[in-house]
């Protein structure tokens, strides 16, 4: 699990690291005061210590895992059979991203920003099968990897499932995609390595996201595109964050339009008669109003081709103010624990559907929530259904592969 909590840790502190790294030339684009930074330097910690002190509460209340199956013994045609399945399952999914944006993103045809938008009233079936059961296949087969290795079985397949996930994950053109998208399976299989060889992991991804950085981007050499990294990964979490402090010293009186997408923003704008491009619209979204108003070109950001990150924190100081923007802290610091607690539960008792499940919970939700904001996320609609949808179809594949022969014939007779 300590992959786990240095995520989180990282996600915590990048905004703190990026309020010291800020450059002026930023702030002048942002037309963002260099004071603001100076609040903003004693401020956060403050938010940190309420999101400590409600994450370690937490701890105290321990999660079990009694609504999964028992752990089963597997024999090496079950792990072999349903390795081969997630392989060829990779495999189509590599096809399908190639054929409908892959090959576009790849020779720069389309811009990445764009990718998010034209898919129009499709995109949560993309979403589900890219980003939920691409990245659940690769955490299934990190599972399958650990249960061989304590039953003393051969499951050769992690490698191959890594590589056509990684592959499958670039060709949407995020960066950030790529990590969030292997996290569940570093998850799951980074405890059983030793330390030399999760350092090699490290320096291998690393390596690869900046390499492919510099393709994505053209940039000009790899020096370059690794700047580039370290910036978006510092200042890039602060600037959101910085804009919504200076904007918003008390609660904006329209804040609570963000909490009321629970069935996306989408459907939510067609229920309350919003128009897509109108600014009322950026308000069930507290990232991307603070970016129309601080973007040079307030029309990407009407196009949704933009969004500056925003945080958990500057999305407490758009619904609360300055003065109270750390209440948001308490209860997602509360959650973040019973999750990992969860999450660790799951892993180590080696459940086929539980581990793979929260681990992508953790990554999909979890994760950015604590990026970008947007609390209403819990318990959205839409992250309901792709944890549901992720879940049958981890369900689906525990009982075509790995229902012991016993249960199916007496199923048969039943």
């Amino acid at each position: 699990m300590r992959v786990v909590y240095i995520i989180i840790l990282l996600y915590l502190l990048l905004p703190l690291a990026g309020l010291y790294t800020v450059s002026d030339v930023v702030l002048n684009v942002y037309y963002l005061s260099i004071q603001t930074v100076y609040d903003l330097r004693l401020a956060y910690p403050f938010y940190l210590g309420c999101f400590a002190f409600s994450f370690f509460l937490s701890q105290y209340f321990r999660s079990g895992s009694r609504f999964v199956q028992e752990e089963i013994r597997l024999t090496q045609g079950q792990l072999t059979n349903l390795g081969r399945f997630i392989t060829l399952f990779l495999i189509v999914a590599a096809l399908i991203v190639f054929a409908l944006v892959g090959q576009d993103i790849l020779t720069g045809k389309t811009h990445r920003g764009a990718v998010r938008v034209s898919f129009g009233g499709f995109g949560f079936l993309y979403k589900t099968f890219v980003q939920f059961w691409v990245p659940t296949a690769l955490a299934l087969s990190g599972i399958l990897y650990r249960i061989g290795r304590t039953q003393g079985i051969r499951y050769g397949f992690p490698i191959v499932h890594l590589l056509l996930t990684l592959g499958t994950l670039a060709m949407m053109g995020y960066k950030s995609g790529i990590i969030v998208g292997l996290l569940p399976f570093l998850f799951i299989v980074i405890p059983l390595l030793s330390w030399g060889v999760q350092a090699l992991i490290g320096a291998a991804l690393t390596g690869a996201l900046i390499y492919y950085s510099a393709i994505i981007m053209d940039a000009q050499s790899l020096t370059a595109a690794a700047q580039y990294l370290f910036i978006r990964a510092t200042e890039g979490t602060a600037w959101g964050l910085i804009a919504s402090w200076e904007i918003f010293e008390t609660p904006h009186p329209s804040s609570w339009l963000s909490l009321m997408p629970i069935f996306g923003s989408r459907l939510t704008a067609m229920m309350m008669d919003i128009p897509r491009d109108s600014i009322e619209y950026l308000m069930l979204g507290s990232g991307q109003y603070v970016t129309y108003l601080v973007h040079p070109d307030p029309s990407v950001v009407l196009a949704g081709e933009t969004n500056l990150t925003i945080t958990l924190a500057g999305e407490g100081v758009y619904l609360f103010g300055r003065s109270g923007f750390w209440f948001v802290a308490i209860p997602v610091g509360f959650i973040t624990g019973l999750m990992c607690n969860a999450l660790r539960t799951s892993i180590n008792s080696n459940k086929i559907i539980t581990a793979p499940l929260m681990s992508i919970a953790v990554t999909n939700i979890l994760l950015p929530l604590l990026n970008s904001g947007g609390i209403v996320s819990l318990f959205s609609a839409f992250n309901i259904f792709y944890v549901l949808m992720t879940f049958l179809f981890l369900k689906v594949l525990y009982m075509a592969f790995l229902t012991p022969p016993r249960n199916i014939r007496s199923w048969q007779h039943s």
